[in-house]
């Protein structure tokens, strides 16, 4: 079955008209435009939309420092309070992480934020640009893991 929807006035169709691809401003938890990052997830996600969709701006997370603190801060806390603390889950890191990306796609022009499985960085993003959050993750299957 083939479904269309027709809106008029749409970002894309003045995309279309214009000839001028949206500039995507790709986010992941670690640098996006590096093979290496996440299996290679967001990378292959930003060849994708750069082939298929439009101008791909790669937005590194930054603050690797205070990552790294959390990491070194994790083992303390599980052992004072035998619960599991998500480094990666901080509501400072996301915060961090918002203001810079907000700050970036702004000056780089972004059309659209993609988040490649982070989420984090994007809890808090000051912005009126569309936001697409993609995971592989089902709710299911992290319930109750953190």
């Amino acid at each position: 079955m083939d479904v269309q929807i027709q809106e008029s006035g749409t970002r894309a169709e003045s995309w279309a008209a214009s000839g001028r691809r949206p500039a995507i401003a790709l986010v992941a938890d670690g640098d996006p435009a590096d093979r290496n990052t996440m299996s290679g997830t967001p990378y292959y996600c930003g060849r994708a939309l750069n082939d298929h969709c439009g101008r791909v701006l790669s937005l590194r997370p930054g603050y690797g420092w205070l990552t790294a603190a959390l990491r070194y801060g994790n083992a303390p806390v599980e052992r004072l309070t035998g619960r599991r603390y998500s480094r990666s889950h901080s509501a400072l890191l996301g915060r961090l992480r918002s203001a810079r990306y907000s700050r970036l796609a702004a000056e780089q022009g972004a059309d659209i934020i993609f988040s490649a499985k982070d989420c984090k960085g994007i809890a808090y993003l000051q912005t009126r640009k569309p936001v697409i959050y993609w995971t592989d993750a089902t709710f299911r299957s992290i319930r109750g893991y953190y």
